[in-house]
């Protein structure tokens, strides 16, 4: 019968010599995991999306707004306070900041 010889660790220290090159593939190719498509979205959910958008600009409420930018759905909350540019002026916490009416993927106030 053979018998092998368990080496430990030492069987995985040559995952330790990667060149930075082969590090930022890995980590470029990590992140692309995680992109998404942007949705294309019905009539009904762009209608539904400018009511309540109408709705918030109106009454003044808060508003969680979901958007696609950079391959990734992203969230802002805040207060709409108009159009300008034919961008939505969004004043959150941190500041202002400007949406483009097609990147918004959905809308809901509170």
């Amino acid at each position: 019968m053979v018998q092998l010889n368990d080496r430990g660790n030492i069987k995985w220290e040559a995952s330790k010599m990667m060149l930075p090159e082969h590090q930022a593939m890995l980590q470029a190719w990590y992140e692309s995991e995680e992109d998404v498509e942007k949705p294309i979205l019905s009539d009904d959910q762009v209608y539904q999306i400018e009511r309540t958008l109408h709705k918030a600009m109106a009454s003044g409420a808060l508003v969680d707004i979901q958007y696609y930018e950079d391959m990734r759905i992203r969230v802002i909350d805040g207060q709409i306070r108009g159009i300008v540019m034919e961008q939505l002026e969004v004043e959150t916490s941190d500041g202002i900041d400007y949406l483009m009416p097609s990147e918004i993927v959905d809308v809901s106030i509170g």
